[in-house]
């Protein structure tokens, strides 16, 4: 009983491996098309351009297109 029980972890223990190496190389794959994607001469990024955008705020005007290249994060909030 003890050797069927040492082979059913072992069995166990590789299953798991196996998936932590499949998980880890589907997550390098996504994260590698993710970054790929905004790429400058990539089809996508290309077609995918944000039109120019200004806003105003207390610190200035803000131009979309200066930050071209940059990785931004716009974030808009409704105070009312």
């Amino acid at each position: 009983m003890g050797k069927k029980l040492e082979h059913r972890r072992h069995n166990i223990g590789q299953r798991r491996r196996w998936w932590l190496v499949a998980a880890g190389a589907v997550f390098v794959v996504v994260l590698a098309l993710v970054l790929s994607a905004g790429q400058p001469g990539s089809p996508k990024a290309a077609a995918e351009l944000a039109p120019d955008l200004t806003l105003t705020t207390l610190q200035g005007d803000f131009r979309l297109s200066e930050k071209r290249g940059d990785i931004l994060a716009l974030y808009f909030s409704f105070v009312g």
